[in-house]
Parts: C-alpha cells; sequence; structure tokens
C-alpha cells in the first residue's frame, strides 16, 4: 500500500519539492516495470488531500498498466498541477475518484472530464467508465471523443450510464473496438446509438443491461455483424421487435439472455437463430435468483428449433420439471448447469433429461449442499461424457457422499478430463478422483486460502493412483508445505499453475523447484503460468 494524506497542501511534484515545508514520500515512477522499485507487488495507493503533478499522473498510470494484477488507486479532494517554466498552476480537483487496472486494463470513476486527458495515449485495451463518469452523463463529446480515439490499442469498452444525449452515443462512432458493454435505465436517442453501433467495424462482442425495454431499443441491434450478444433486462415487453433484431444477426454465435421475468415472451424471440452457445438465466441487476421457468412447452420449442446450438449453460434456482422437459432430446454437445438449487426433487424427470442428451461431451455442475445431490448424482451415472467440471466449493463433503461422488465418477467410462473447484481443508474430497483413468486433472484451490500440509498425503496417494494423467492444473493463491511433493506424478506433461485473480505467493520456493525437476517428462513449452517465472529445466 502506498498512501499520501495532507493537511498541509504538500505537493508530489519534483519542481517543488524544494519549497515544501513539510516532507513527503517520492516514489520512482518509470513505463519500464522493471525500473519500478516500489509497485511490482503494491494493490493500492492513496492519494487525500494532496498536490499531484499531471505529469506523475500520468507516469503512475502507465506504470500501473504493466503490472499483471489489480491495483486500486484511489484520489480524494487532490489538486491535480501543470509545471511550466517552473511556475506551478492548479488544472483541477479531482473530488473522489476510483481508478482500477490490471494489466492493460482500466476502470475509472470520473466527476471532472478533465483527468480523461491522464489516458490519453496510454497502452490501454480494456476501458470501464461508470455511471459517475461526467464526461459522458453531460455534454462533454469532445475530451471524451479524443480520448477514446488516442487509446489505439483499445479492445474492450464498458460504459454505465443513468441518462444519455444523442451527442454521447456519437463519442462511440468509428472506434476499432471488438466488445462493448453498455448499462443503462433505458435506451434514448435508439437513432444515435444505432448509428455508431452500426460504425463499430470490429464489433464481436455487444452487451446491453436495461431497466426497461423500449420498442426502438431493439432496432439499434439490427443488422449488426456481432458474434456474441448478452441481453440483461427485467422483462421483455415487446417480444415480435425483439425476434427480428436477432434474426437480423445473420453472424451471431453465442447468445446470452438474463430475464428477472419468467415469462414466455424471450422464449419466443429465440425461436429458429442460428447460434451455437446459449446461456440462459435470471439473475438480474445482481440479485441472487436464477432461471425460473413458467413456460416449459414454449421454452423446449425454441430450444429444439436450435439446430446448430452445441452449447447451453442455464443458471437454476428452481427444481422444476419444466426446465428438465425443456432439455430433453437436444443434440448440445456442451452442457452447464449452475445456480442455488438447494434441493433436487424431481429426479425421474431430470435423469431422463440429462441421459437423453446422446451428443454430450461436456458436463459442468454446481453443487451447493452434499446431502441433497445423491440425486443429481444418480442422474449423471453412465453418462458418455469426455469432460467434467465440479464446483463444490461450499461443500464439506462426509465420507459416505464422498463415496457415493466417487461411484458416480467411476461410471463414466469416456471420462478423460476432470475440473474440481473444491475446498483444499477438505479431505474427503482427494478419495473421489482415485485411480480414475482421466489423463487431464485441473485443481482449483483458490477460493480457500493456502495448501494445509496434514492433507497432502491424501492427495498425493490420489495423483500417484492417476496413471494415465499427463496434464495438470493448478490454481491456487498461496502454496503449502506439502503441496508440490503431493502432486508428484512422473508422468506429467503439460502443467499450469495460477493465482486467484492472476497472483500467486510462492512461499516453498525450493520444494517447487524439486518438484519441477521431477516432472521428467515435462515439456518446457508447456508450462504455464500468470504471475510467477518458473525459469528453465
Amino acid at each position: 500500500m502506498i498512501f499520501f494524506s495532507s493537511i498541509c497542501n504538500n505537493a508530489v511534484d519534483s519542481a517543488s519539492v524544494t519549497s515544501l515545508e513539510f516532507p513527503v514520500w517520492i516514489v520512482q515512477i518509470s513505463t519500464d516495470p522493471s525500473q519500478c522499485k516500489t509497485l511490482p507487488s503494491i494493490e493500492y495507493i492513496e492519494l487525500q488531500t494532496v498536490k499531484c503533478s499531471y505529469t506523475l499522473l500520468c507516469s503512475l498510470l502507465s506504470s500501473l498498466l504493466t503490472l499483471d494484477h489489480k491495483v486500486k488507486f484511489e484520489l480524494i479532494d487532490c489538486e491535480i498541477t501543470s509545471c511550466v517554466k517552473g511556475a506551478v498552476s492548479i488544472l483541477f480537483n479531482t473530488g473522489n475518484v476510483i481508478i482500477r487496472t490490471e494489466n492493460e486494463k482500466i476502470a475509472v470513476s470520473l466527476l471532472d472530464d478533465k483527468l480523461l486527458n491522464a489516458l490519453n495515449g496510454l497502452n490501454i485495451n480494456s476501458l470501464s467508465l461508470d455511471d459517475r463518469c461526467k464526461a459522458f452523463r453531460e455534454n462533454h463529446k469532445e475530451s471524451l471523443s479524443q480520448t477514446l480515439v488516442l487509446l489505439l490499442q483499445l479492445d474492450k469498452l464498458s460504459i454505465s450510464v443513468l441518462d444519455s444525449t444523442p451527442d454521447q452515443w456519437k463519442t462511440l462512432h468509428g472506434l476499432n473496438i471488438k466488445s462493448l458493454s453498455l448499462r443503462m435505465i433505458e435506451v434514448n436517442h435508439a437513432e444515435s446509438l444505432s448509428q455508431s453501433l452500426s460504425s463499430l467495424k470490429q464489433l464481436e462482442m455487444l452487451s446491453i443491461e436495461v431497466f426497461d425495454d423500449t420498442p426502438d431499443q431493439w432496432k439499434t441491434l439490427h443488422g449488426l455483424n456481432i458474434k456474441s450478444l448478452i441481453l440483461r433486462m427485467r422483462e421483455v415487453n415487446h417480444a415480435e421487435l425483439l425476434s427480428q433484431s436477432l434474426a437480423s444477426l445473420k453472424q451471431l454465435e453465442m447468445l446470452s439472455i438474463d430475464v428477472d421475468n419468467g415469462n414466455r415472451a424471450p422464449w419466443e424471440a429465440l425461436h429458429g437463430l442460428g447460434i451455437k452457445s446459449l446461456s440462459l438465466s435470471g439473475i438480474w441487476s445482481g440479485f441472487d435468483h436464477g432461471l425460473t421457468v413458467n413456460n416449459a412447452k414454449s421454452l423446449k420449442q425454441s430450444i429444439l428449433s436450435l439446430k446448430q446450438l452445441e452449447t447451453l449453460n442455464v443458471d437454476v434456482y428452481e427444481d422444476t420439471p419444466g426446465l428438465w422437459e425443456a432439455l430433453q432430446g437436444l443434440s448440445i454437445k456442451s452442457l452447464s448447469l449452475s445456480g442455488q438449487i438447494i434441493e433436487f426433487k424431481n429426479a425421474t424427470s431430470l435423469k431422463k433429461s440429462i441421459s437423453s442428451l446422446k451428443q454430450l461431451e461436456t458436463l459442468d455442475v454446481s453443487v451447493i449442499e452434499e446431502y441433497s445431490n445423491t440425486v443429481l448424482w444418480e442422474a449423471i451415472q453412465g453418462l458418455s461424457i469426455k469432460s467434467l467440471r465440479l464446483s463444490c466449493f461450499n461443500v464439506n463433503f462426509e465420507e459416505k457422499y464422498a463415496t457415493s461422488l466417487k461411484q458416480l465418477i467411476v461410471s463414466l467410462k469416456e471420462l478423460n478430463t476432470l475440473t474440481v473447484d473444491v475446498n483444499a481443508h477438505n479431505p474427503n474430497m482427494w478419495v473421489v478422483f482415485q485411480s480414475l483413468n482421466i489423463k487431464s486433472l485441473s485443481l482449483n484451490l483458490s477460493k480457500n486460502g493456502g495448501f494445509g500440509v496434514k492433507y497432502a498425503t491424501s492427495l498425493k496417494q490420489s495423483i500417484l493412483s492417476l496413471k494415465e494423467l499427463d496434464t495438470i492444473s493448478i490454481s491456487v493463491d498461496y502454496d503449502g508445505p506439502g503441496l508440490w511433493e503431493a502432486l508428484h506424478s512422473p508422468s506429467i506433461k503439460s502443467l499450469r499453475l495460477r493465482g486467484i485473480d492472476g497472483g500467486f505467493e510462492r512461499k516453498y520456493a525450493e520444494s517447487l523447484e524439486q518438484w519441477l525437476s521431477s516432472l521428467t517428462k515435462l515439456d518446457p513449452l508447456n508450462i504455464r503460468s500468470m504471475s510467477m517465472s518458473l525459469g528453465s529445466k
């Protein structure tokens, strides 16, 4: 953490340091990461009631964008200054500004559009502007347009706005972005927005979240060449217009619909689309709800009409027979069932639907409560899937439930890839994948901190029993004593290590190096890490 605070009008400005009555800290800033002695592991910077030179601010932002982890940078009532021929002058006061960066991505909350200029020319590929951004809320089109045009590497733009004007949508015109996210109460000035969207020739992904839909908003989508579309809305009141616009998206491959109301309108709009991937959810505006299907027949008819559909993701809230009936007989290759189902009550319907998916190769399920999911295990048992992912973060398996899950996985004769999001402090979970014939194993332990040594023996026995294993992926906040020894398997050819949010705290370097040296079949080209250098073998 770096923290500057001053009620004495201190200045963080090399041109005026010698004249200060009170001392300040000076942080070395450089666009070259190897020269940033102070910043490599910094996660939070706060400047409060200080003067900061515009040059230093730009340099700091440039340096933060070179780091491979998230950094929160907060400016509280700071005066941004300029220095011309030794004379320091105040450009503006920041108010309360929060800037978040992560490896060429930046999210900003700007009350003064002058701060936008600090972004000009930065190597940013992702920019987020929230609904406090004065430059978009008010008529500062020139300032915002100039900044966006100068961000030559910008691929992804996210804007949250309460009210809009025609000029604001014009700021998007002609950008080379590939991804655009818009969040608003409703679409105002649809014609201006439509013209700007049509001008985004490189646009591949569009996300729109609205509180109230209007007839004009669906017209803004018409004829776009996007491949991916995400729609988040409270309800659909203009289904026919939505259907017409979706049908006009000839390049569309992925569609995600998040709707709060389970009426039939959105399902009918899906009919006959050429999409390959469909995601359905009821989690709207941050509320913790999954999809509730009130019109299963309509949903089933629409899904069955999607002849090119390969992937279906459903965020489930209630165990309703209607949803399972809508899945029956699909030709999908990948199915994801996530959400907050506490208890599966419709065992027969669930099992009938899943067993009818003859082309299914990949299954992803979330496990909420261990005692209620024996019904789910029975439904999955004996499938011909090749890849299975189990998300079990919130589950502490008792031995009898782990045994039940073990029997399920053993029944999956064609399984070669297993991914488990699991509590690292649960030894019963390790016996689940003992002696399997899988070739690839991924363990996500990141939400549970470090790895406890008392579980190392159980994990080691399970890893050694996987005779066909050649690929392993580990996600963990930081290693622990016994982790690397537990993962010993001489047959490993491909390895990936990563940490939550891209960070990995390596506390047991010697143990890690010994482990890597023991992997005699490991191809150095297949060693991947998001956050540390492993060196060469």
